[in-house]
């Protein structure tokens, strides 16, 4: 009767720690779930708040890109303009010897000169613009008339040549005509023959009879595509 008794007691006691052991497993699994959401939840609150930081570092990226952007914009054009009051401190530096030379010329001498000639190249073969500064110096201040003469010397197939003013003047027939106190600008267009190669052009001033003397002042063609000072009337 006694083994019996211990089967029973024994069976009652394995019976009570499975569902210890049961709920224990229970319980521990439903602390690991909740530990577990508990960290889901505050993963998700980092990664948001990662997000955050990372749109807000782009942003400052973005920023520093544009800022460098402007800055380099800003240099070009402060570059820019500083360029261009260079060019226009030379130009007035120009044009404040063109006027000097008219009421001091070096030579001091009185009457009409030929005080500069500028050419440029055209849009066609042999074409050329040409800008003509007349001026009247030392006291001559009456009004001076007369028209000007244009020669172009040159070689063509081997000989030497010189192409007279209506051959050469745009458009046929034009005349160059001047009246002026201080200072005048002609300009116009040369059309030369091809085959022809220019060497020299020749200003003839002919005033009208009865004012002051003629002159006269050839050029290299080599020297005529520099700066020839301020084209004003």
């Amino acid at each position: 009767m006694v083994a019996p008794v211990v089967f029973v007691i024994s069976a009652g006691g394995g019976w009570l720690f499975s569902e210890y052991l049961s709920k224990w497993v229970e319980q521990s699994t439903a602390k690991s779930r909740a530990q577990l959401e508990v960290e889901v939840v505050e993963l998700r609150e980092q990664n948001a708040h990662l997000r955050e930081q990372n749109a807000h570092l782009r942003e400052r990226v973005a920023l520093a890109e544009r800022s460098s952007q402007i800055s380099h914009q800003a240099a070009i054009e402060v570059k820019r303009n500083l360029t261009a009051l260079q060019d226009e401190l030379l130009a007035l530096r120009q044009e404040v010897t063109f006027y000097r030379n008219i009421v001091s010329p070096p030579d001091a001498k009185p009457g009409l000169r030929v005080q500069s000639l500028k050419l440029e190249k055209g849009s066609a073969e042999g074409l050329f613009r040409f800008k003509l500064v007349l001026t009247q110096v030392k006291g001559n201040d009456q009004l001076v008339r007369g028209a000007v003469n244009l020669l172009v010397e040159g070689r063509e197939a081997g000989e030497q040549k010189r192409l007279p003013m209506e051959m050469v003047l745009l458009p046929k027939g034009r005349e160059l005509v001047f009246g002026f106190r201080y200072f005048q600008n002609l300009e116009g267009e040369l059309q030369l023959p091809a085959g022809f190669v220019p060497q020299r052009v020749i200003v003839q001033v002919v005033p009208q009879q009865g004012r002051q003397p003629g002159t006269e002042k050839a050029f290299d063609w080599g020297t005529l595509f520099k700066a020839a000072g301020p084209a004003r009337r």
